[in-house]
């Protein structure tokens, strides 16, 4: 049986969204706070904002999906009343930007699978290819410290890397595919690993030596640089 508590945690949400801004992070924690779904009017009089702001701010965490509409049951006739509530489900746990990554990242992997072939090596390869295609420094090989743009990169990408100053060992404690990771292990994180060699490459360093071990240990997988 699979050890669960092996392996990173799946990125936290709002990695690739905007910042929110302090007003609507209030109304956010507001609504996290809450025991039961919030009106316009409750918001407004608890933090003293005008009910068309505390409306446009809910819209806005709706829209970036930390937050949700609901029915309100009905206390008498009339018209529906409406309330807020924090999202809690798959879909606020991972933003829109990285859920559509993650579920193309799938449906190429079973593809990768349904051909058939080395796919390891096909997946390695793709990774190079999306190194070259979207990381590719302006600088010259020399001048690349290749540690620290691996370090950079997976950092932007959402793998949380932590890593003593050298940067020679690499955990990635946290993954934003990790439920593909977890289905299509051999693909998926052999893609990662074609992304860093891509990037050691950049830096025209020896990307054999590169080693990904997924799952290594708890709370993160264990990414050893040349």
């Amino acid at each position: 049986m699979e050890n669960s508590k092996l392996g990173p945690t799946a990125s936290e949400p709002g990695h690739t969204r905007s910042p929110l801004s302090p007003e609507r992070h209030a109304v956010l924690v507001a609504l996290r706070a809450a025991k039961s779904p919030l009106r316009v009017r409750d918001l407004s009089d608890g933090m003293r904002l005008h009910e068309n702001t505390i409306r446009e701010h809910l819209e806005g965490l709706v829209a970036s999906a930390y937050a949700e509409r609901v029915q309100l049951l009905a206390s008498g006739r009339g018209r529906p009343s409406f309330g807020y509530q924090a999202r809690k489900d798959f879909e606020a746990a991972v933003d829109p930007q990285t859920r559509d990554y993650a579920n193309l990242a799938l449906v190429l992997a079973k593809q990768l699978g349904a051909i058939g072939g080395n796919t390891r090596r096909a997946a390695i390869s793709a990774g190079e290819k999306w190194a070259e295609l979207f990381f590719t420094s302006q600088e010259e090989p020399e001048k690349i410290n290749g540690r620290q743009r691996v370090y950079e990169v997976l950092k932007s990408l959402g793998y949380s890397p932590r890593a003593n100053a050298k940067r020679k060992v690499i955990h990635l404690q946290t993954c934003p595919l990790l439920a593909a990771a977890k289905l299509e292990p051999e693909i998926i994180c052999s893609v990662h690993l074609g992304l860093v060699r891509g990037l050691i490459t950049q830096a025209g360093e020896d990307c054999d030596e590169v080693e990904l071990a997924p799952f290594a240990q708890p709370g993160s997988c264990r990414l050893t640089l040349p």
